[in-house]
């Protein structure tokens, strides 16, 4: 079955929420030098992804992450558990020495939602070259194929701004044609209240591309009243007819919604439900986790491993079954975002609830790994004690 809109819409924003899986650009600013040079080159390519039998190549900047939830199906050695049903296959590339691509292939598996990203396999390849991630198929994933192409040339001109606003000013500010057409897009705040998110759109060969929200994270406004804030944008499409990647410039950039810190909005009213249904998920989920650091910090045995493996099992057990009063927050103070699909706002408080739950899981993970090469300051309390204060800063921001 195809995915509806809205599907399609709730699964690619909630990577809004997977800061570690968007599909935006990790990049790193340069050191000196030979960086420079190595970054400028990475710039000249693209990968093209072949994902999924029949359907158009998809085309990944160097460097980028990017996570597909279309592919192909193979059968396994054996039978995987539920819990490790693959979600998505991620993606990552960056440059590599020589001027090669390294190519960095995942899952994200888990029972419902992204749990964990677990490594397929790593991959090189120089412009002009193909490899198969035949790897894959071990986790019953059909092979993708993975090209890497130079960029062409193309002329392109700055992006029109269409506003469904009034209270937002946007201006592209900043264009580069070459070698991918992309720049910035400033947005400033003309009201009096404080701005939370701005959802954009990019258009491109009259389509809609690279939706998404412009937003701080941990419930942070994006811009106060008379504040500004920017925004990039870029084309992420386009074809190879001659073996070079011809990318296609934005056309234009709708600003389609503005949400305020009230949660009222201008535009269109389904980005704001959906801004309010994350938030949602968080402050269902923020006071469970808070209690559970606060329980941790308390007891006599906080410094010892077995506190940690406490938390972790803890923290893992707690649901993220919607509560109806936060889908009811969400349909009541939207009714023009309704649109006959009575599931689709749990949903999306849902993936927000999961998500809480997944950061501190793979927050203590990193600690873990972290205080095993080196002791971490102020220790494991330290840590219960930094995590609690950033969590509560957060709920209170919603």
């Amino acid at each position: 079955m195809r995915p509806r809109p809205f599907d399609k819409l709730v699964r690619a924003l909630a990577a809004c929420l997977l800061a570690s899986l968007t599909a935006a650009a990790q990049e790193a600013m340069p050191a000196a030098g030979a960086k420079v040079e190595a970054t400028a080159a990475a710039a000249r390519l693209v990968v093209r992804v072949e994902y999924l039998k029949g359907a158009k190549p998809a085309f990944q900047p160097v460097p980028r992450d990017s996570w597909f939830g279309r592919f192909g199906v193979v059968a396994t050695p054996r039978p995987r558990a539920a819990a490790d049903t693959v979600q998505a296959v991620d993606v990552k590339t960056r440059p590599a020495e020589g001027g090669r691509v390294e190519i960095r292939v995942g899952v994200h598996v888990g029972e419902r939602h992204f749990d964990r990203l677990e490594a397929v396999a790593t991959y090189y390849a120089s412009a002009g070259e193909t490899v198969t991630a035949g790897e894959l198929e071990r986790v019953g994933v059909a092979p993708f194929v993975f090209s890497v192409l130079g960029v062409g040339d193309v002329e392109a001109a700055a992006p029109a701004v269409v506003n469904l606003t009034q209270s937002v000013e946007a201006v592209v500010t900043e264009f580069t044609p070459a070698p991918l057409p992309g720049g910035k897009l400033t947005l400033r705040n003309l009201s009096t209240k404080g701005v939370r998110a701005v959802y954009i759109r990019q258009v491109v060969n009259g389509k809609n591309h690279l939706v998404g929200f412009a937003a701080e994270r941990e419930g942070k406004f994006l811009m106060g009243p008379g504040g500004s804030a920017e925004s990039a944008f870029g084309s992420l499409t386009g074809d190879a007819p001659r073996g070079d990647f011809v990318p296609a410039a934005v056309e234009a950039l709708v600003v389609a919604s503005v949400i305020f810190d009230d949660y009222t909005y201008e535009g269109e009213p389904e980005h704001a439900a959906l801004r309010r249904a994350f938030a949602e998920g968080q402050r269902a989920q923020l006071p469970r986790l808070i209690a559970l650091l606060r329980e941790a910090l308390a007891a006599p045995d906080a410094e010892s491993p077995e506190a940690v493996r406490r938390l972790g099992e803890r923290a893992a057990a707690l649901d993220y079954e919607a509560p109806p009063n936060a889908v009811d927050a969400v349909r009541k103070n939207y009714p023009g975002a309704e649109t006959g699909d009575p599931g689709r706002w749990k949903t999306a408080v849902e993936i927000s609830m999961h998500r809480m739950r997944r950061e501190l899981l793979d927050d203590l993970g990193r600690f873990e790994k972290e205080s095993g090469a080196a002791p971490a300051a102020g220790g494991f309390k330290g840590w219960l004690g930094r995590r609690r204060a950033l969590y509560e800063a957060w709920l209170a921001r919603l």
